[in-house]
């Protein structure tokens, strides 16, 4: 295979807090709004206890724990995962190599080397520190533009473009956007769910004819 790009990078704990924030901000935007939403409530029944004594100090109390862990879940999910990453405790060399028709992903950690078509991305992102390659709406690749050690990191986004079909998209999305696809998102899941049960209850019936 012919080697168009190539990056090499490894899990630090940058990486692994900026995936963290990444998977939120795309997956889960509407959590921190839910959890201020929280806060904020618990602040409005503090004041309205505000002559309640005990009660009051209660309310300020969760909304404080709310506002906590809002403010700091993404460091703790990034020190989560770093317990769990062998690639971030051995400082393993991840090399992605991008090819005319694939591209190989090289982990020392794993048995062999993954090759992937462009065809199975299915979303790209790009802020001002990394790409964003989503491969089948389940796995993550992040590339550091700075750990491009063949081609033009600048060049990428519209190689990518031509080979996947898919046009990249800002992190930063308006809270719009974020909110239809995080309400698509939801649709997608009941769907799966649904589908899930009905193929259950078919499995179920089928049981029941086959004993009769």
């Amino acid at each position: 295979m012919t080697t168009v790009f190539e990056v090499k990078t490894i899990h630090t704990k940058k990486v692994l807090y900026d995936f963290v924030k990444f998977t939120q901000q795309i997956k889960h935007s509407s959590v921190s709004i839910r959890f201020y939403i929280l806060t904020a409530s618990f602040l409005g029944l503090a004041y309205i206890a505000r002559n309640s004594g005990n009660i009051k100090w209660v309310m300020l109390g969760i909304a404080a724990l709310f506002l906590v862990f809002n403010l700091t879940r993404m460091r703790i999910g990034a020190a989560r995962l770093a317990a769990v990453d062998k690639n971030y405790r051995n400082k393993s060399v991840i090399t992605f190599t991008f090819g005319e028709s694939e591209f190989h992903v090289e982990n020392p950690d794993e048995a062999q080397i993954d090759k992937v078509k462009y065809g199975e991305i299915t979303a790209g992102y790009a802020d001002k520190t990394y790409y964003y390659l989503s491969l089948n709406n389940e796995d993550l690749h992040m590339l550091p533009r700075a750990d491009f050690t063949v081609g033009n990191e600048e060049e990428f986004k519209e190689f990518i473009e031509h080979k996947s079909g898919q046009d990249f998209m800002p992190v930063k999305l308006p809270f719009k956007v974020r909110y239809e696809m995080a309400k698509i998102r939801q649709q997608e899941q009941e769907a799966k769910r649904m589908a899930e049960y009905e193929e259950r209850k078919r499995e179920k019936e089928a049981r029941k004819k086959n004993k009769k």
